[in-house]
């Protein structure tokens, strides 16, 4: 009898196992929440920090549906758990998707994320957003400040249902002058403007409320973003001026280039 043999579904190599070993350790779980990329949300709490490798597997789930591969990413780290029901969350609100691309892939990754920090977190799921435009231009490839400055996609949903237990404890928690805490969630957290675009219309519609982040990855890069834009690079030492002889004729030959040793020194 010959071993069973898999495809890696990262990689796409022979392997005894449904992840290879580097696809394997390439996933990070967290179980902290994490500083936001965009100042609207309070903090972000992914599943996964996603690195090259484990940002290539979150991409090739949304993109190609896999039951193995969603089984292997889609995992609640405890400490995690514990920090989001300390948070009192009101409710999950996913981000709305393409429809076509949607369609193309099988599956809406946002809300299927969404669910998953439903079952995990017994928190239910509001589908306060919608999308203006149902098939929006793609984001990927654009530049951040095209994404950051460009008009806000998302709108309330008109086919939200008002009567529901979810919308009423939002407007009671409103009247009662308490803030509403909501999570939105999304596929993969890149550069931060979805978010952002996406709390400000949920703050346009119940102002005093607080918004947190969901995702099933996160660049690790983004989340220290705004520190590291508060420093700046030391500026390199000032060498000191060298005083060229002056030229003595017409044909007088110019002097040899000076170079300067590690000191800064002729």
């Amino acid at each position: 009898m010959f071993p069973k043999f898999f495809f890696c579904q990262g990689c796409s190599i022979p392997t005894r196992t449904p992840l290879c070993t580097p696809c394997k350790e390439s996933l990070y779980w967290n179980e902290q929440l994490l500083p936001s990329p965009a100042q609207s949300i309070e903090a972000v709490a992914p599943l996964l920090i996603s690195l090259e490798r484990g940002q290539k597997l979150i991409r090739r789930w949304k993109e190609h549906r896999g039951s193995s591969l969603a089984r292997l990413l889609f995992r609640m780290p405890t400490g995690l758990r514990r920090k989001l029901l300390e948070l009192h969350i009101l409710a999950i609100i996913p981000i709305p998707q393409n429809q076509t691309r949607s369609y193309e892939r099988g599956h809406d990754s946002a809300s299927e994320v969404a669910r998953f920090f439903s079952e995990n977190l017994s928190i239910p799921i509001l589908p306060l957003l919608e999308l203006r435009d149902p098939n929006p231009q793609r984001q990927t490839g654009t530049s951040r400040f095209d994404r950051d400055y460009s008009k806000n996609p998302f709108g309330i949903s008109r086919n939200i249902d008002r009567t529901g237990s979810v919308y009423q404890r939002v407007l009671d928690q409103g009247k009662q002058g308490t803030s509403a805490r909501f999570l939105i969630v999304d596929d993969l957290i890149t550069s931060g403007s979805t978010l952002s675009k996406a709390s400000s219309m949920v703050k346009d519609w119940i102002p005093d409320s607080r918004c947190w982040a969901g995702s099933l990855g996160f660049r690790p890069r983004l989340a220290n973003a705004r520190a590291t834009q508060c420093h700046s690079n030391p500026e390199p030492p000032e060498l000191p001026r060298v005083a060229l002889p002056e030229a003595k004729g017409q044909n007088a030959v110019p002097p040899a280039p000076l170079t300067l040793t590690d000191q800064g020194h002729p």
